[in-house]
């Protein structure tokens, strides 16, 4: 019977180790089990919490840029950024619509690169203010589209700060106010201006 079993090997008998009871030991802690306890290694239970956190927090964020991304799009004003070299970093479709672009048309690209050389250097002088001063600046500034009309925004710019202070962007928001601007034109035009002859009136001979 030995034969047909095969070769009969001697088991040498294991020692296991001594237990000390009167040792005190931890108590066990399911909690701390389930994140991995002292062992640093994280259980089951603990990295299916991480991931529903981490995917809660995703969720989350993107539900606010897409939030963010409506509000910047539908805004009835121009919203951009640009960087110390004046170079476009954002711009909504109202501002690329005013350069006669597409938004991402603008990004990496200066005033001068998009719009003629007088309306690139008005622009300017604002976001040099920007940057000079560290502070908020406004004030009104032009545009021309392709078929030469010209329209009035009125622009606030703010700086925008790194981690250290320092000012790495602007943020602008430029409003339209061109039907105002002419409103306004038009109201003095008919304070100097006999209706009847379209000549100029005596009030604009005293002033």
């Amino acid at each position: 019977a030995a034969g047909r079993l095969g070769v009969m090997t001697s088991v040498e008998p294991r020692e296991e180790p001594a237990v000390n009871d009167n040792e005190p030991r931890p108590p066990f802690n399911a909690t701390e089990s389930a994140r991995g306890g002292r062992t640093g290694i994280a259980g089951p239970s603990g990295m299916a919490g991480d991931t529903t956190h981490f995917k809660r927090l995703e969720s989350e964020l993107l539900e606010k840029n897409a939030l963010l991304e409506s509000v910047l799009e539908n805004v009835d004003a121009c919203i951009y950024t640009k960087d110390r070299q004046r170079r476009y970093t954002y711009a909504n479709a109202k501002m690329a619509a005013v350069a006669g672009r597409a938004p991402h048309e603008l990004i990496g690209r200066t005033d001068e690169e998009l719009v003629s050389a007088d309306i690139a250097a008005d622009w300017r002088v604002l976001d040099d203010r920007v940057f000079a001063t560290g502070e908020t600046q406004s004030g009104e500034q032009i545009s021309a589209s392709a078929d030469g009309e010209i329209r009035h925004f009125w622009v606030v710019q703010i700086p925008q700060r790194d981690s250290g202070g320092e000012i790495v962007s602007l943020l602008g928001i430029a409003t339209d106010f061109t039907k105002f601007y002419r409103l306004k034109e038009e109201l003095a035009r008919q304070a100097t201006t006999d209706e009847l002859t379209g000549v100029r009136n005596r009030r604009s001979l005293l002033e």
